[in-house]
């Protein structure tokens, strides 16, 4: 174990002495980087100290845990960029999911996912496990985030980092899907800083759920109003003298919890963080202020906004704000609700929080704001989890979020080795997998389509039939009409799409597409498609709406010169029994009807499309 200023300073040599030998190599020149040879673990004890009695207690502070999981995801960048100038840029948001409690064995784990030309994103995983435990079951996921890193500028001169190759399944899963997270981060910081102005106070994201603020003696926000003074020294910060964000995230993490306790008066303990972005750096010899105050109630939950302001010895005059953050406290520990050893606690279960009041215009726009937060944290919860089957509101504040988890969900059941597929049917060259997820039956269905001119047609031609309503209604029997009713943008639209048959229907989709063209990958097609609610296309009397979770379609070459067509589905419980008893007398008749109508243009050596 390693005291955290010799942390700092080994990470500190490390980037020294890669970034003097790298000085005079070509980037172009330099070798690729395998993502397996970026994984980084680190394990450290939260605390040695239990209590007489043995009873270990709930850990509130999570500042130190910032740092290891910084530092621990700054080697993993090291490790690919191979030069010493790296900084955190962003921080996605964190939902922190189990407690963790003073005796609990940490274990951080980094990997970088994807990279570009000047920046990269690394996944970070926080597990704790109790070692006075025999369970070896009892090995907690705590959260899950990706740090952004950036290369800074040497002089004039910005290097580009070298390629980046994923070196299995799983991390070319990760690889796509790092593409799509970093769309959202573009729009992120928009939807954090300004909800008002995006979500209004009837708009219909914010629901009965976000509001649960509780009557009762309100105090001021000025009540809970803090401000820390922190001066930059350099353990503080790496080799190029800025300030690591790990530490930057502690002395905010340190603020927020004092300013929430001094309003609830009691433990308070986190449970989530919205994206945190580094907007300035800071430096050694900078000193900081960090403000904190509580925006909002919850219930037994508050907002707290932050506020960094760094200031130069050297010119006091000048005060840049360099960092805001938002977090989240309860008086409740995070999921689940463990029962806490001692009455004090006990009373914290049941109680709730006093409200707050705004006193201006200021405090009335963060008061208002947070309110649109916490329905974009809602929503953004419910999208990520893959068994909640309720269909999800279109919205502008979560669109990138609904995109990400459309495409995500496809690239999970396609690649992911903990998936035991079961063959439920083969026949007539179609063969159906299904496997049980708990709430979730995932469906598989492979086939491959053939011709005798392999020279002349590949994955990129056939693809459009499954995209184009003009093309697929050739072929699917059931679909009767597709209408694009929003584009959003060249690789996703909402459509909506009616089905005749035995079992009348429509459906309101969000679709994502991706080809080697967008550099999805080079060799594979895909089209994903999940239900939403759109104000566009309503639901129409005497017509029954379908809901189904991330479904879709992957295409690609193989060697041989056929095509090989993957259908993924993801069916709830409430309709596993009827697509089961329908799969061979609807969805063979759909493909068999497609492989014939392939194999009539394709016998002509010409497509007429």
């Amino acid at each position: 174990q390693f005291p955290s200023a010799g942390k700092k300073k080994f990470l500190g040599v490390a980037l020294f002495i890669i970034s003097l030998s790298m000085d005079s190599n070509n980037t172009s020149e330099r070798k690729p980087t395998y993502s397996a040879d970026t994984y980084v673990c680190m394990s450290r004890e939260l605390n040695q100290s239990l209590e007489k009695d043995n009873k270990a207690r709930l850990a509130e502070g999570w500042g130190e845990i910032f740092k290891w999981m910084d530092l621990c995801a700054a080697i993993a960048a090291v490790k690919h960029a191979k030069v010493g100038k790296l900084v955190t840029a962003q921080v996605d948001d964190m939902r922190i999911s189990q407690p963790l409690f003073y005796g609990d064995m940490l274990t951080v784990r980094s990997q970088v996912t994807n990279s570009w030309n000047t920046s990269m994103e690394v996944s970070i995983t926080l597990e704790a496990e109790n070692l006075l435990s025999e369970d070896k079951a009892q090995k907690r996921l705590i959260c899950k985030s990706y740090f952004t890193f950036v290369v800074v500028k040497d002089g004039d001169e910005k290097k580009k980092l070298p390629p980046f190759i994923p070196s299995n399944a799983e991390d070319q899963k990760m690889f796509y899907e790092a593409k799509e997270r970093r769309q959202i981060r573009f729009r992120r910081r928009e939807v954090i800083q300004g909800a008002s102005s995006i979500l209004s106070a009837t708009d219909p994201l914010i629901d009965a759920s976000c509001d649960v603020e509780i009557p009762g003696v309100a105090k001021s926000m000025t009540e809970s109003a803090i401000s820390t003074a922190m001066v930059v020294l350099p353990p503080h910060a790496n080799p190029s003298g800025s300030t690591f964000g790990g530490q930057i995230m502690d002395w905010m993490e340190e603020t927020a919890r004092l300013a929430s306790k001094k309003h609830a008066r009691k433990p308070m303990y986190l449970h989530h963080i919205d994206d945190i972005h580094f907007i300035q750096p800071s430096t050694v010899g900078d000193w900081l202020t960090i403000k904190a105050q509580v925006n909002r109630v919850f219930g037994d939950s508050l907002e707290v906004g932050v506020r960094v302001e760094a200031c130069s010895f050297a010119d006091a005059s000048e005060t840049r704000h360099i960092n805001s953050g938002y977090l989240t406290y309860s008086s409740l520990p995070p999921y689940p609700r463990l029962s806490l050893h001692d009455e004090e606690h006990e009373k914290t279960k049941k109680s709730l929080l006093s409200p707050v009041k705004p006193t201006n215009d200021r405090e009335t726009k963060q008061y208002n704001d947070a309110i649109g937060r916490r329905a974009v944290r809602i929503a953004r919860s419910a999208i990520s989890n893959r068994n909640d089957s309720k269909t999800p509101k279109w919205h502008p504040a979560i669109a990138r979020d609904l995109v990400y988890s459309n495409v995500k969900h496809i690239l999970h059941i396609a690649v992911s080795d903990s998936i035991s597929w079961w063959e439920l049917n083969n026949k007539d060259g179609i063969q159906i997998f299904v496997y049980d997820a708990e709430e979730v039956t995932l469906c598989k269905m492979e086939f491959y389509l053939t011709n005798e001119n392999t020279d002349k047609f590949a994955a990129k031609d056939i693809f459009p039939i499954f995209k184009e309503f003009e093309l697929r209604k050739q072929w699917d029997t059931l679909l009767q009409d597709l209408k694009v009713v929003e584009e959003i943008d060249e690789c996703n639209d909402i459509a909506h799409a009616s089905f005749g048959g035995n079992d009348v229907h429509d459906l309101c989709v969000l679709r994502s597409w991706r080809t080697p063209e967008l550099g999805f990958s080079d060799n594979q097609y895909l089209l994903s498609s999940r239900s939403v609610l759109h104000p566009k296309a309503p639901e129409k009397e005497g017509i029954e709406r379908g809901n189904i979770l991330p479904s879709g379609f992957i295409v690609n070459n193989v060697d041989d010169g056929s095509i090989k067509v993957t259908y993924l589905m993801q069916i709830s419980g409430s309709t596993l029994q009827f697509t089961l008893e329908n799969i061979p007398a609807v969805t063979l008749k759909r493909f068999k009807n497609l492989m014939a109508w392939y194999g009539k243009l394709t016998s002509e050596s010409v497509l007429d499309f």
